[in-house]
């Protein structure tokens, strides 16, 4: 473990610990269903101890990137279903963190705590879900949820044109799928990757797969891509991940330690294009 991972992982972890406390300790599932706020607000504290800044530039980027492709809509942060069913599971923490930078900037210091005793009050509704829950959270609290809401897609439009230049250089991936001329131990398919432009030479292309249009991160599998002698990439598909007759995908690339993968896309099996 490096020096950052020593103080950083447990800064992360400890603000875990004292978010579900102050959010009602085993009545915490509310903070529970708020997946992109509670993991946001972790990775803030973190980010806070570790540079005395809330973002780090590389979250930055990965957060103007998903505003520029137009990838999450604002209120898509409040709606733990779509999120994960919509972009990489592991933006959580950028655009998360930057929800809370605006919180804070906002609010003050001070709101993250009071927006988590909302969720402790013991007369706090228990069925509510998505932006019915965030948005009665942020009222008991005393904040406007589309103000911050508002704020977060200003900033991020802010963070675009920072980030313009790298943005732009960015590979994105495409994918189809294919029958594989010789079956492998995956099995009879691949994906067929194609960018819009030329990938450096130091990228990482992989493809990540799930079962069904819904499922937990755990499930998720991928294949890093192999590159053929005439310049395309492919990457094999688990025979056990085709769920009824289709495949979900999801096209990726490391770009200097930068890693984004494009929206979910299932495709069916039969037939697949002879590309």
């Amino acid at each position: 473990m490096n020096g950052k991972d020593a103080t950083s992982t447990p800064a992360h972890e400890t603000a875990h610990v004292f978010a579900a406390r102050l959010a009602g300790g085993a009545r915490s599932i509310e903070l529970d269903k708020m997946m992109v706020l509670n993991e946001g607000l972790a990775e803030w504290v973190e980010n806070t101890l570790d540079r005395q800044a809330g973002v780090t530039p590389k979250q930055e980027l990965a957060a103007a990137t998903v505003s520029a492709r137009r990838m999450l809509a604002p209120r898509q942060l409040a709606d733990q279903e779509a999120f994960a069913g919509t972009v990489d599971d592991n933006l959580k923490y950028p655009l998360g963190a930057i929800l809370v930078d605006r919180l804070v900037k906002r609010y003050g210091a001070a709101a993250p705590k009071t927006l988590l005793q909302a969720l402790a009050s013991a007369d706090f509704p228990r069925d509510l879900n998505g932006y019915a829950l965030w948005q009665t959270a942020f009222q008991l609290a005393g904040f406007d949820l589309d103000l911050v809401l508002d704020d977060y897609a200003r900033h991020l439009k802010g963070l675009e044109a920072k980030y313009a230049r790298q943005i732009a250089q960015l590979p994105r991936p495409r994918g189809s799928l294919v029958e594989q001329e010789d079956e492998d131990e995956d099995g009879a398919y691949a994906i067929a990757l194609r960018f819009d432009l030329p990938v450096p030479e130091d990228a990482t292309v992989l493809v990540r797969y799930r079962p069904g249009k819904s499922a937990d991160s755990s499930s998720y599998r991928h294949r890093y891509a192999s590159r053929s002698e005439s310049g395309t990439y492919s990457a094999a598909v688990p025979m056990d991940l085709i769920t009824r007759g289709e495949i979900c995908f999801q096209p990726g690339i490391r770009v200097e330690a930068v890693m984004m993968y494009e929206p979910w896309v299932c495709l069916p099996v039969d037939p697949a294009s002879d590309d």
